[in-house]
């Protein structure tokens, strides 16, 4: 081969794996393109298939591979909202998947919890409450914390429309539920109703259901 013939060849081939390089990070900004500023009620679905497709991965080195370049391209995208979900799905995976509960997670919930406020990200603010008092109630069994935490999630739900935030059901079903196991009867009761007043449909109805078998269990106890 002469000496033009193989600077052209490996020309041709630097120009062929900078256009590869190109088309993978494209590929992988369209992943995510979807998830781009958008409310919590309209990206619902979105987000949810992102933590299953997410967890499925199993391998943990690649889940921190993508939690990573999910949020490179938030920033990049200047979306705070969809920075702060990943922040908290990888918080939520550390305690759920990997057992590694510590300090840290608690102060980066509570930093989550505060951020979201900043920025008037309500539902984001609400689930990393969930999060923080579930990791109370189920991982640490500080029960006092818990409810710490779920009377503050009570007060965080009264703000915000069902429209905006479809998991009110859930989350007060969990509050609710928490208050029978320590027979507190009155309180159970009092988020439990609370869920009935909720429109009822085919995502919720589990959770309208549990709330109506419950409060019948409270009434056997207190009438």
């Amino acid at each position: 081969m002469s000496w033009d013939m193989s600077i052209l060849y490996h020309s041709k081939k630097q120009l062929c794996f900078t256009f590869f390089c190109l088309l993978i990070t494209l590929y992988s900004n369209g992943q995510y393109q979807h998830l781009l500023h958008k409310s919590y009620a309209e990206n619902i679905h979105n987000l949810q298939n992102m933590y299953t497709n997410l967890i499925a991965i199993k391998d943990t080195s690649k889940i921190n591979q993508n939690i990573n370049k999910i949020k490179q391209f938030a920033k990049s995208n200047n979306d705070k909202s969809l920075e702060l979900e990943i922040n908290l799905f990888s918080i939520y995976y550390t305690i759920e998947y990997r057992d590694k509960c510590s300090s840290d997670c608690v102060s980066s919930l509570i930093k989550i919890i505060n951020e979201a406020n900043t920025y008037q990200l309500k539902p984001i603010r609400i689930r990393a409450i969930r999060v923080l008092a579930d990791y109370y109630w189920s991982k640490i069994r500080n029960y006092e914390l818990a409810f710490e935490q779920y009377i503050l999630l009570g007060k965080e739900i009264g703000t915000i429309s069902y429209t905006d935030y479809p998991e009110k059901h859930r989350d007060l079903n969990m509050i609710g539920q928490s208050y029978y196991v320590f027979r507190d009867y009155k309180q159970a009761e009092y988020y439990l109703n609370r869920i009935l007043e909720l429109p009822e449909d085919d995502s919720n109805i589990m959770f309208m259901n549990a709330a109506r078998n419950t409060l019948g269990l409270c009434y056997q106890k207190t009438r």
